[in-house]
């Protein structure tokens, strides 16, 4: 049936290379229907950004995004944040994580097996596009948690780098597609992060980041 579809199409979009080389395996007969077509930016909303006032003394970090079970969680970014808990207890009173996006139930247990962590962590689901904005322009820094897969570009990464934010990148593969997007951005922190581990160099590296953000 996805073979009938694209015969039937002038046209295929995809938003990344490694998206286009995956589907000519599975359709080679339609190599030159295939065209990468990268995220774009909204400049209207850049206009009308509002000027946020931050209401607490802690730094923000927001994600935005949904959670997809075996392909992307927040697993990894839990386990790093209960090491630097454990090694640094105070380190994150500074700091407050903030998830916007669809939080399912697998989502949800993922958090709740880190109670420790919960005065950190907010969780506030769905919100709208014009609500976004704002919340993205009150970050001090935006977090990004990749797909397990490497032909997959997140949608909100033309946000992200329109945001002119620090970033920090937990990803599993040198062939990264957000890392790759935003290659040649100052302040971005690539964190590869394996099997959802981390060791002593990651924790450094987190916390440096978040210490002396670059600009």
């Amino acid at each position: 049936m996805e073979r009938k579809l694209l015969n039937s199409a002038h046209a295929i979009s995809l938003t990344v290379e490694a998206a286009r080389q995956k589907y000519l395996k599975l359709f080679p007969e339609l190599k030159d229907k295939m065209f990468v077509t990268p995220p774009v930016f909204d400049l209207n909303l850049e206009a009308k950004r509002p000027k946020i006032k931050a209401a607490s003394k802690r730094k923000k970090i927001i994600y935005f995004g949904a959670f997809y079970d075996h392909i992307r969680t927040p697993l990894a970014l839990l386990n790093l944040l209960q090491s630097i808990q454990i090694d640094t207890p105070h380190f994150l009173d500074d700091y407050e994580f903030h998830f916007y996006g669809r939080i399912d139930q697998e989502a949800q247990d993922y958090f709740e097996a880190f109670p420790q962590l919960k005065p950190s962590i907010h969780l506030h689901g769905l919100i709208s596009r014009q609500e976004v904005e704002s919340r993205m322009l009150s970050a001090d820094f935006l977090i990004n948690i990749s797909n397990k897969t490497t032909y997959h570009l997140p949608s909100k990464s033309a946000d992200y780098l329109m945001s002119g934010k620090p970033i920090i990148n937990i990803c599993y593969d040198e062939m990264d597609t957000f890392k790759a997007f935003f290659d040649g951005y100052p302040a971005i922190l690539n964190l590869n992060l394996r099997r959802d581990e981390h060791n002593i160099e990651d924790i450094l590296a987190f916390q440096s980041f978040l210490r002396n953000p670059p600009l």
